[in-house]
């Protein structure tokens, strides 16, 4: 005897519904409801959207590495420039609070410098392929606004308050740059975590040079 199958609802044309899988949306939308995705992470609980913890996701922990070894390499750079008599941005100019530094500013600097205008091509890329198939996912015009993104957020560092110091912010640039790829291939998440990473970096770094000062 052959199995009962269960019932299924009928169309009005007297087709037989089959349920659709939920398939879960790529792209623009996954960067839209990154806040609660993220804050789940971060605080290494699960959730529906992905079934990954924090503590246990190994793409977190290369991205850390990743930004303590950009800090250190910046630092190495930064030497070289300071040697020279050139100012690199206004990492010594004033000192802020660790939470300005490794919160507030990570994840206000990555909205508006990173996460808007990657929100924006992505909007501008469907547009593009509803009116030109082939013409979306333009990577060398995601490129060139990376560029200007990390230009704008390299000139930033040139600014104490509202007064201008003159310096060559390359170290931000570059790191700009990185946190544009994070952002583009891994998603907001990761370019907020590294920003934070190399800041704490730094915070600790600044904290251990006064505490043992050169002699």
């Amino acid at each position: 005897m052959q199995d009962e199958l269960p019932d299924m609802p009928e169309s009005a044309s007297g087709f037989t519904q089959v349920p659709e899988k939920s398939i879960p949306r790529k792209g623009v939308m996954d960067r839209r409801h990154f806040f609660r995705i993220g804050a789940s992470k971060l605080l290494g609980i699960r959730s529906n959207d992905d079934d990954t913890s924090f503590f246990l996701d190994h793409s977190y922990l290369q991205t850390m590495s990743e930004a303590s070894l950009l800090f250190f390499c910046n630092s190495v750079f930064g030497h070289i420039l300071h040697s020279n008599g050139i100012r690199s941005g206004n990492q010594k100019i004033r000192v802020p609070n660790f939470f300005e530094t490794v919160v507030q500013a990570p994840l206000l600097e990555e909205m508006l410098y990173r996460y808007l205008p990657s929100l924006l091509m992505d909007d501008h890329d469907a547009d593009m392929g509803r009116l030109l198939p082939g013409a979306n996912r333009r990577k060398d015009m995601h490129w060139k606004a990376g560029t200007v993104s990390a230009a704008c957020f390299a000139s930033q560092h040139c600014f104490d308050g509202y007064r201008f110091v003159p310096s060559l912010p390359l170290q931000q640039f570059l790191g700009g740059l990185y946190l544009w790829y994070l952002v583009r291939e891994r998603g907001v998440d990761h370019a907020i975590l590294a920003h934070s990473s190399y800041n704490a970096c730094a915070q600790v770094a600044r904290t251990l040079l006064e505490a043992f000062p050169k002699k």
